[in-house]
C-alpha cells in the first residue's frame, strides 16, 4: 500500500507543475496589462491637468506675447510666469518643455514651442486674436513612455473681462 501512495504523490506533483506552467503566463500577462493600463491612465491625466492649468494661466495670469525690439516674432513675455511653468505646476510628474512660446511670423493667434525630445510641448491658440481674446486654448502633447501612444489634450478657457488681461 505504501508503494501505491508514493506513485499517487508523484503524479500529483507533476500535475501541479503542469497546472502552474499553464496558469503562470496567463496571470503574468493579466498583471502586466493592469500595470500598463494604470501607467497610461496616469500619463493621460497628467497631460489633461497640465493643459487645464496652462489654459487658465494663459487666460488670466500671464502676458502671452510681446514684440521683441519692435520687430521679430511675437513671443511670450514670461511675466509674471510662462504658460509652460503653469503646465509644470499643474502636472509636476510630467516632463514639460520649458521653452518660450513664440508665434510664427505674422501670426498673432497661435503660439508654439520648438520641439524637445522626451518632453511635453505646449501650444496656445487665442481667438479671435491675442490682442483681444475671448477664449484661450492650450494643447499639451506628450509622446508617452513605454508602449503608450502619443497623448494630446486640449483645454479651452473662455472668459469675459472688462479690463484687458493679455496685452500686446
Amino acid at each position: 500500500m505504501t508503494g501505491v501512495m508514493r506513485a499517487r504523490r508523484r503524479r500529483g506533483r507533476g500535475q501541479s507543475l503542469v497546472e502552474f506552467a499553464i496558469v503562470c503566463p496567463i496571470a503574468l500577462v493579466v498583471v502586466l496589462g493592469i500595470l500598463s493600463g494604470s501607467w497610461l491612465f496616469f500619463q493621460n491625466e497628467a497631460v489633461a491637468d497640465g493643459a487645464r492649468g496652462g489654459s487658465r494661466a494663459a487666460a488670466i495670469a500671464t502676458s502671452l506675447y510681446q514684440q521683441t525690439g519692435g520687430t521679430g516674432p511675437f513671443c511670450e513675455s514670461g511675466s509674471p510666469g510662462t504658460v509652460a511653468a503653469a503646465v509644470q505646476r499643474a502636472a509636476p510628474q510630467l516632463p514639460v518643455n520649458q521653452g518660450t512660446l513664440c508665434a510664427p511670423t505674422g501670426n498673432t493667434t497661435h503660439l508654439q514651442q520648438t520641439a524637445a525630445a522626451g518632453k511635453a510641448s505646449v501650444t496656445v491658440d487665442a481667438t479671435p486674436s491675442l490682442a483681444a481674446p475671448t477664449a484661450v486654448t492650450v494643447t499639451v502633447a506628450y509622446s508617452a513612455q513605454g508602449l503608450a501612444p502619443p497623448l494630446t489634450r486640449t483645454f479651452t478657457f473662455t472668459f469675459a473681462s472688462t479690463q484687458p488681461i493679455l496685452q500686446p
